[in-house]
């Protein structure tokens, strides 16, 4: 095949894709630190493969028109569409909102609307799996390797920050994030742990029907990383995903699987309490859970396009908390500016907290160093004027959004390409049935669709073997 001629121009780039994305974030950091101006272009790149795509694919549709088969998927997506643009003229949003929303919680659904359209013709798909299966694995065994056997900073050298710390808007990404007693968490080529995790329930199922040399060499590194992302929600996730491709299996020895398994938890939880039940992480998310839940019933309608979830992360405006400076003032032993500005003063004689959530706040030095009660006001003010706008949940954080009825609407588009998937013979189709199944379960716990090296890839290869 001559990837370079002019017909299999849709092929090469889609190889691209499958090439470059295991590597994205790691490529990204190492490049912007070599060459800062090229941050925007190192970040969309994948974006711009994709918008070629279309080109090609609306130049060839005008040049030789071919039916298009519109379905049940496609009448909610453009429903869904539209009720985002009827819903923005009764909320406030901005355009740093729209922008980050459109990216964060509707490209991925952009992309499979179109291409499920007018999919890409004569695609070797075996040789694109195979290619991404290789390139992930590369990537595995490369980070893999340093994570192992060379200094935690060594990513320094690749523009990387040096301290330990979840993602930050605007920053270079840390070194790598810990679990338990500063166990570092792998994250390979992505944007972290649990990114990677996301990418493994993507392509794990893959390895369906592939060689000999692909199941037993690249197989293990796969689970290997998966284990040592300690991503629990990537774990339950490839375990529902195991039982709904061995339900038969399941369904004969539940019992025995039962009680094992009850076992090995129990002993797991007893000997490991901090790192398996992580309280740390657990309780934040079933708070955040409560509080979405009440946001979804203060407005139903919807707080509007890119309001909640990793896109308000972009918006450092939706976290600042208005109190009344009254409120304020009359708390004792509260200095006028502190080093970590726990607040600042603004025009409109209104102090504002700057932390982005509860736990952020409890934090600060300087807020420690008060005197009890007046924390415990300051915690209270804070919990009554502030919104958490991270849910950890990427449908709460839908219907958060969109309201109810948007949210509805997205679910009933899962559901549909749900139904698209749901028995099909193919092995390809089998294992992106797998694949969604496990996405679909991960984003009850975390914003799963946030990071777009495998969401757009993802909902790229479903709308290719929609049909």
């Amino acid at each position: 095949m001559n990837l370079l001629s002019t017909k299999n121009i849709p092929q090469t780039l889609v190889l691209i894709l499958c090439v470059f994305l295991p590597w994205h974030a790691f490529l990204k950091t190492w490049g912007t630190s070599i060459i800062p101006s090229a941050s925007i272009l190192l970040s969309l790149w994948k974006e711009g493969i994709l918008g070629l795509l279309m080109i090609w694919q609306i130049t060839e549709y005008i040049k030789r028109p071919t039916a298009i088969i519109w379905t049940r998927t496609h009448s909610l997506l453009a429903l869904f569409f539209s009720w985002i643009i009827f819903q923005s003229f009764f909320t406030d949003i901005s355009w740093l909102n729209v922008f980050w929303g459109m990216k964060y919680s509707l490209s991925f659904l952009g992309v499979y609307f179109f291409f499920s359209l007018l999919p890409l013709k004569n695609l070797n798909k075996k040789l694109i799996v195979q290619t991404l299966l290789y390139s992930t694995g590369a990537s595995l065994l490369f980070f893999l390797t340093l994570y192992f056997f060379f200094p935690k900073d060594i990513l320094t050298s690749f523009g990387y920050r040096s301290d330990i710390a979840t993602f930050s808007a605007h920053q270079a990404l840390s070194v790598y994030q810990t679990v338990g007693n500063n166990i570092p968490r792998f994250a390979a080529g992505l944007s972290g742990p649990n990114q990677l995790g996301f990418f493994l329930i993507f392509t794990l199922p893959l390895l369906i029907k592939q060689n000999i040399f692909i199941k037993k060499y690249i197989l293990p590194v796969f689970l290997i990383a998966l284990f040592f992302t300690f991503s629990r929600t990537a774990w339950i996730s490839l375990i529902i995903i195991n039982i709904i491709w061995n339900k038969d299996f399941f369904i004969h020895h539940w019992k025995k699987i039962s009680i094992t398994s009850i076992i090995s938890l129990s002993l797991l939880i007893l000997m490991f309490p901090a790192f398996i039940l992580r309280p740390d992480s657990s309780l934040p998310r079933i708070e955040k859970a409560k509080s979405s839940l009440q946001y979804i019933i203060q407005k139903p309608l919807g707080y509007g396009l890119g309001t909640f979830g990793p896109a308000a992360v972009r918006d450092e405006k939706l976290f600042y908390v208005w109190t009344q400076k009254t409120d304020i003032t009359s708390l004792k032993g509260i200095p006028k500016i502190t080093k970590n500005h726990i607040w600042f003063e603004s025009e409109k004689e209104i102090l504002r907290f700057k932390p982005m959530n509860i736990f952020e706040l409890k934090d600060i030095p300087s807020l420690q160093k008060l005197p009890i009660k007046t924390q415990t006001a300051i915690i209270h003010l804070y919990k009554r004027d502030s919104i958490d706008r991270i849910s950890e949940n990427w449908h709460l954080q839908m219907l958060l959004e969109f309201g109810i009825i948007g949210g509805v609407i997205y679910l009933a588009i899962l559901y549909t390409i749900y139904i698209s998937f749901y028995q099909k013979k193919t092995w390809l189709h089998q294992a992106l049935f797998l694949s969604f199944i496990g996405f679909i379960c991960a984003g009850n716990f975390l914003h799963v669709f946030e990071d777009s090296s495998t969401s757009l890839l993802f909902f790229f290869f479903l709308s290719q073997n929609v049909k």
